[in-house]
This record gives structure tokens, C-alpha cells and sequence, in this order.
């Protein structure tokens, strides 16, 4: 998590976004450079205390929702039009249920992976991030009929799956 105080005089939107870009490229960097030579293999076991943190963006469904086919995650504040217009209300009638099972590359320690859905219609949107040390992976999904999966590691395409 990162808190930047834009309220300081002079420090602008522009300039707070530049930095966070460049930070992020200085991690990808130093990960990519510094720690995959550094640590060729995972380790074989994780230990108990290890810190896993995932982030799944799956619809709440409530009776009502049920009976006209519609879903409303957490609006995150908004109200219902303005979360409509972001695309946090979702027609479930056409989507299709499924697990995502597949394959990725052993890294050394976790490394940022997302799974993204484009839709036939609307606006490509996350439903998982997450970080993870490669090997199998399987991720749930709910996604309308027709979508394609976008699964990306280290914020680099791996693989698309289309939902039929």
C-alpha cells in the first residue's frame, strides 16, 4: 500500500504520478536484475509465516440480484449510477463459471501476477492480483460468455484464454 499527500503546495498530480511510475520501474529493475541472478531456484518449502496476499475482485450476489440476473460487488462508496458507470454492476445472465488451471514460470521468491478479462462489450477489468513464486496455478472466474482471459506475470502477458 503507498499514501501520497498531494496537498503540498506545488506537488501536482503530474508530479506524484511520475514518481510512482518511476518506482515501480526501479522495483521491476531491481527484481528483474538484481534478484532472478541472485536467487536461481524457489525454495522447496514455504515456511508457516510466510506473508501471501491475494486479491480477488468476484461479485456478491444477494437474492434480489438473483432474480433479475444482476450483480453488485462492493461499490467502493459510489452510488448505484455512478457504480454502474464504472462497471462495478455487472448482468450475470451469459457468464460462464470456471477455474483458470495452468502453468507459469518458477521464479525464486513471489512475484506480481494479475488476471485481467476482456469482454465482448465494455472494458477490460482485473479479477485477481496477486503475488506468487510461479509453478501451477489455478484462479477462479466468472466472466461473461465470450470473454478472453489475460494473464500476466511480472506485468507481462503469458497467456489469453477465451471463455466460450
Amino acid at each position: 500500500a503507498i499514501q501520497m499527500d498531494i496537498k503540498i503546495h506545488g506537488l501536482t498530480r503530474p508530479i506524484v504520478e511520475e514518481a510512482i511510475r518511476r518506482t515501480k520501474e526501479a522495483r521491476m529493475y531491481i527484481l528483474e536484475s538484481t534478484m532472478l541472478p541472485a536467487i536461481r531456484e524457489p525454495r522447496k518449502e514455504v515456511g508457516e509465516y510466510a506473508h501471501v496476499q491475494l486479491e480477488f475482485a468476484m461479485p456478491a450476489v444477494t437474492e434480489d440480484d438473483e432474480e433479475n440476473g444482476e450483480v453488485k460487488p462492493d461499490q467502493n462508496g459510489l452510488n448505484e449510477a455512478e457504480a454502474t458507470e464504472a462497471g462495478l454492476v455487472r448482468n450475470t445472465a451469459n457468464y460462464v463459471h470456471g477455474i483458470l488451471t495452468t502453468k507459469i514460470p518458477e521464479y525464486p521468491y513471489a512475484v506480481p501476477v494479475k488476471l485481467d478479462v476482456i469482454p465482448q462489450e465494455g472494458s477490460r477489468y482485473g479479477i485477481a492480483t496477486f503475488n506468487h513464486v510461479g509453478g501451477n496455478l489455478t484462479i477462479p472466474y466468472a466472466v461473461p460468455h465470450g470473454s478472453v482471459l489475460v494473464l500476466s506475470v511480472l506485468e507481462r502477458e503469458v497467456e489469453r484464454t477465451s471463455i466460450q
